[in-house]
C-alpha cells in the first residue's frame, strides 16, 4: 500500500505538470531565483579556507607559473590615472598575445568589476578570466607611483584604498584546476608584508619579476670583470656551458630586461635571472654568488 499509495502521488503529480504547469514556468527562471535565495545565505569565510588549501597543496609539476612570469608585461606609470586607462590599455596588450577581439576582453574584465570574482588586496587588485582558444596562461602587471583613480562601478565598492597595483591573469577555460592553482600561488605573492611598498621601490622588471619568482629555483648573476663569471662575458649563450636543467630566463642589459635565445652576446654589467632544479642553482649560487659574498666579507 505505501508503494502504491507513493506511485499514485508521483504519477499525479506528473501529469500535473505535463498537462497544467508546463507551459507556464519558466524553469530556467525557477532554478537562478532558487539559486540566488541560496546564494544569500553562502559562509563568506568558506572561499578563505578554500584559498588556504589550495596554497598548502601550492603548484603541481607542469604548471606555467615561472613562465608565465617570465613572459608578463610590466608597466611602470609615473603620471596619475584612472582603473578605466589602464583597463583599456591591458585590453590592447591582450589583443596582440592572445589574437582575440578588444571588445570580447574588455567586455570581459568590464563585467567582472562588480563581481566577487575581483580579489581586493591591501593596495592591490586582482582580475583573473578564463577565454576559450588560449594556449597558455598571460599575466600583466601595472604599477602606479601615484595613487590609481577608481571609477563605476567602483565607488560603490569595498576597495582597499589607495590603490596602486593592478594584476591581470588570464587562462584557459580547459584547466579551472590549473588556473585555481595559479591563482593562489599568484595570490600567496601579493599578500606579503609590504607588497606595494616593496615592489613601488623596484626601478626595473627584473627586480619586479624577480621578486614574483622568489624561491630556492632561481638566481640572479651579474657579469663583472674580475669574479668567477667573467668567462661568460663576450660569448653568446649557446657556448656556455651550464647544466642542463638550468634556463637564462631574463637579461638585464642597461635597464632593458628581454628574453635571450642561444645567439645572444654576453656583455659586461649584464644580469642574468637563471631557473633550473635546486640542485643545479645551488651549485650555480655557489660557483658565482659564493664568490662575491666571501669577497664582501673580507
Amino acid at each position: 500500500m505505501p508503494i502504491l499509495f507513493t506511485s499514485g502521488i508521483v504519477v499525479m503529480g506528473l501529469c500535473w505538470y505535463h498537462f497544467h504547469a508546463r507551459g507556464k514556468v519558466k524553469r530556467e527562471g525557477a532554478i537562478f531565483h532558487w539559486f540566488a535565495l541560496l546564494g544569500k545565505q553562502q559562509y563568506n569565510e568558506l572561499e578563505n579556507e578554500l584559498m588556504t588549501i589550495l596554497k598548502e597543496k601550492g603548484l603541481r609539476e607542469g604548471d606555467p607559473f615561472d613562465e608565465t612570469v617570465i613572459k608578463s608585461k610590466i608597466k611602470i606609470l609615473q603620471t596619475p590615472t584612472d582603473l578605466k586607462e589602464i583597463l583599456d590599455k591591458v585590453s590592447d596588450n591582450f589583443v596582440a598575445e592572445l589574437a582575440i577581439q578588444k571588445e570580447d576582453i574588455t567586455n570581459m574584465f568590464s563585467h567582472s568589476l562588480p563581481d566577487e570574482s575581483v580579489i581586493a588586496l591591501p593596495g592591490v587588485l586582482v582580475f583573473h578570466a578564463k577565454c576559450k582558444n588560449v594556449v597558455h596562461p598571460s599575466l600583466q602587471i601595472v604599477f602606479s607611483k601615484k595613487a590609481i583613480g577608481l571609477t563605476k562601478p567602483f565607488n560603490g565598492r569595498k576597495v582597499k584604498t589607495p590603490l596602486y597595483v593592478c594584476v591581470f591573469l588570464v587562462n584557459s577555460d580547459e584547466n579551472p584546476k590549473q588556473q585555481l592553482r595559479m591563482l593562489s600561488r599568484l595570490l600567496d605573492i601579493l599578500e606579503r608584508d609590504d607588497i606595494v611598498k616593496a615592489l613601488l621601490k623596484m626601478k626595473s622588471h627584473r627586480e619586479i619579476k624577480e621578486y614574483m619568482l622568489q624561491n630556492e629555483r632561481f638566481v640572479s648573476i651579474k657579469l663583472l670583470k674580475g669574479t668567477p663569471q667573467e668567462n661568460m662575458i663576450g660569448r653568446q649563450l649557446k657556448d656556455i656551458e651550464l647544466p642542463k636543467d638550468v634556463l637564462v630566463a631574463l637579461v638585464e642589459r642597461k635597464k632593458i630586461t628581454f628574453t635571450p635565445n642561444g645567439s645572444t652576446t654576453l656583455l659586461v654589467d649584464d644580469v642574468l635571472t637563471i631557473l633550473g632544479e635546486t640542485k643545479s642553482i645551488s651549485k650555480l649560487y655557489n660557483e658565482y654568488m659564493g664568490y662575491e659574498i666571501a669577497k664582501l666579507d673580507t
